[in-house]
């Protein structure tokens, strides 16, 4: 038989034998006819159905997976079971079934049967049966077990096989063992599949563990309810839902839409409501007892104070409850959410970046690809953590970011299922304050960014001003006032010495002299002649007729005409400081250009104590104009110290 036909025998044998179990019981509650036999038939066919339904559909929608056929057998094996029994119950029938009394021997030790559907499903779920020889012996001794267990009960319970009490005992305690090592043999196939398998394995697996959980705990209370005198349907009455309807609801979720909801939360608030109410409870009890005895017991006083001491403790301890099972029942997203608030309050103390928040939230979503993209105030556009201009895929999976009702980006996630969706709008959340901070010193950065350009900018067109000017006033101005001083003095050799108008002449042509040369003066205030050939050149001879020596360490750098005039300027007003206050016994001068940025360095050994000054407060000035940095050192005694920065890049 191939595996193709095997799979189909084995998904569709499930719901044929479901309709012809349950047509036989049906057939034997008619011909009992009271109507409370009818009754239960509907009831234990609405319990069974669920399971059968579900796994069909599971067949339909994966006809390669033998879960549908697992699923299905949930249902139809109790199916199978009850109907032995009930054909058995004829055997007191005026006419009894054929085979009666065979099915009435086996009633009431066919019971292990009802396990065997779920044991193949908790085996071959959600991807078939684990590799592995084990898992097939198991699958194997799974039938094996229930048959020796119902023989065993059948021969040696009733006693129709006869043996000594002792051994009787020992073989039905042996059998019973046998099948119970099965069974959690084959539930610690649950374990394995979640310790190796990758994220949606587990979530799936999650469903079925949840409901799982609740056969044997159902299943043991049952017997303590049988123990205790009760009735054996009302007894197992819990076992049955829990087997028929929340195993095969759990994993139709799981399979369906296996994250459709978030189990571990919704198990850790169950739990913390449960524990909420059962304190809750004992705290109202206590209170009642502790008020009656002193105001005794048929005040009213007990139960309102009761009520008030209640309603008081009531949400604050459901916020503690939920905090300590979350630790245990949800841990992922307790640690997740812990390592979020602690990050939050690291921003907040200044002892983290904000823009790291980008970073952790790929750690925290276990997702490499997260984003973080922003929207600046005002902009439609988004951009990345780093201010470059960033897209967003429409198909990818998104959380929208939100400070009140205004946009504030978005978090683009690689890989997305609906629980990393509900688990990334949390930290979202949670993290909303370092996203904020993130953006606003993006648009500040920006902003600064910004005034730096214009600030280059104007500056630029001030030293292209001051080039304009020194022209006009050499090729202009100069030159023409030069050019009436040469025509006076050609007026003046044609008159005689001791002609009047000679000497008026003569002091004309002076005071034209002496216009020139404040012009010149002027000139070199806007752009020193000297930046003709270069900063270095200009450097060695502002320093050559230093009256305190200065040792040079000058580079050849070439930089624009407004960084050259920027850092001129601030040697000059160092050197001058030095002549002037320094007291200085002797100079450095150093120049350098290192990763597009010219740094020069003045340093004297005199008497320290330099103050800014009006001189130095413009220079600051001039060199941020030109988006470089200024720093002074003078400590009394040691001398000072004048270092420049300034970007070539602008």
């Amino acid at each position: 038989m191939s595996r193709r036909t095997a799979l189909t025998w084995w998904s569709w044998s499930a719901p044929a034998v479901f309709v012809i179990g349950r047509t036989v019981s049906g057939l034997v509650g008619l011909a009992s006819l009271p109507a409370s036999a009818v009754g239960e038939f509907v009831g234990m066919t609405a319990l069974l159905l669920p399971a059968v339904v579900t796994g069909v559909l599971v067949v339909v929608r994966a006809p390669g997976s033998v879960v549908g056929g697992a699923l299905a057998w949930v249902g139809a094996a109790p199916a199978a079971v009850f109907a032995v029994e009930d054909w058995g119950r004829t055997v007191a029938a005026a006419r009894p079934w054929p085979g009666a009394g065979a099915a009435a021997a086996l009633g009431d030790a066919t019971w292990p049967w009802l396990f065997l559907g779920f044991v193949a499903l908790v085996l071959v779920f959600p991807d078939g049966l684990l590799p592995g020889r084990r898992w097939r012996v198991i699958a194997a001794l799974a039938p094996l077990s229930a048959a020796l267990l119902t023989a065993g009960i059948t021969l040696l319970g009733a006693q129709r096989l006869v043996l000594p009490a002792p051994l009787r005992l020992a073989v039905l305690v042996l059998v019973f063992g046998f099948f119970l090592v099965v069974l959690l043999a084959a539930a610690a196939c649950l374990v394995v599949r979640f310790r190796q398998g990758n994220e949606l394995t587990r979530l799936r697996v999650r469903w079925l563990m949840l409901a799982a959980a609740a056969v044997p705990v159902t299943l043991a209370a049952s017997w303590l309810v049988l123990v205790f005198g009760g009735e054996p349907d009302a007894a197992f009455s819990g076992f049955l839902v829990a087997l028929l309807v929340l195993v095969p609801a759990a994993v139709a979720i799981a399979i369906l839409r296996h994250d459709l909801f978030d189990v571990d939360r919704l198990l850790g608030e169950g739990v913390a409501w449960f524990l909420t109410t059962v304190i809750s409870a004992g705290i109202f009890a206590a209170v009642v007892a502790t008020l009656g005895e002193l105001f005794g017991r048929d005040t009213t006083v007990g139960i309102t104070g009761a009520a008030f001491v209640t309603a008081l403790c009531l949400l604050p301890l459901h916020r503690v409850l939920v905090g300590l099972v979350g630790r245990f029942v949800d841990c992922d997203r307790h640690v997740v959410l812990a390592r979020v608030r602690q990050f939050v309050a690291a921003v907040r103390d200044g002892s983290a970046e904000p823009e790291a928040v980008e970073q952790l939230l790929r750690e925290v979503l276990d997702d490499p690809g997260v984003q973080v993209l922003l929207q600046r105030p005002g902009a439609a556009a988004f951009v990345d953590m780093d201010g470059a201009r960033a897209t967003v895929d429409a198909a990818a999976p998104q959380v929208a970011l939100r400070t009140g009702d205004a946009p504030v980006g978005v978090l683009v996630l690689r890989a997305g299922s609906a629980r990393r969706l509900r688990r990334a709008r949390e930290v979202a959340v949670e993290a909303r304050l370092p996203i904020e901070v993130s953006r606003l010193r993006l648009e500040l950065r920006g902003a600064l960014d910004d005034v730096r350009a214009s600030r280059a900018r104007i500056a630029e067109a001030a030293e292209q001003e001051r080039r304009r000017l020194e022209r006009d006033l050499h090729d202009g101005a100069q030159q023409q006032i030069l050019a009436i001083g040469m025509q006076l003095r050609s007026v003046q050799r044609r008159l005689g010495p001791s002609d009047a108008v000679h000497e008026e002449l003569d002091r004309a042509v002076e005071a034209l002299e002496a216009t020139v040369g404040e012009l010149r003066r002027l000139a070199h205030g806007v752009r020193p002649a000297r930046l003709d050939n270069g900063l270095a050149p200009a450097l060695r001879d502002l320093v050559r007729h230093s009256a305190v020596p200065v040792d040079l360490d000058v580079a050849d750098v070439e930089v624009p005409d407004l960084v050259a005039t920027t850092v001129y300027f601030v040697v000059a007003e160092a050197l001058a400081n030095v002549h002037k206050h320094g007291d200085a016994r002797r100079v450095r001068l150093t120049l350098a250009d290192s990763d597009g940025t010219v740094r020069a360095c003045v340093r004297d050994d005199g008497v320290g104590g330099a103050t800014d000054g009006f001189g130095l407060t413009s220079l600051r000035d001039r060199v941020a104009s030109a988006g470089g940095e200024l720093w002074v050192s003078s400590p009394a005694g040691a001398g000072t110290e004048v270092r420049v920065e300034v970007p070539c890049g602008s």
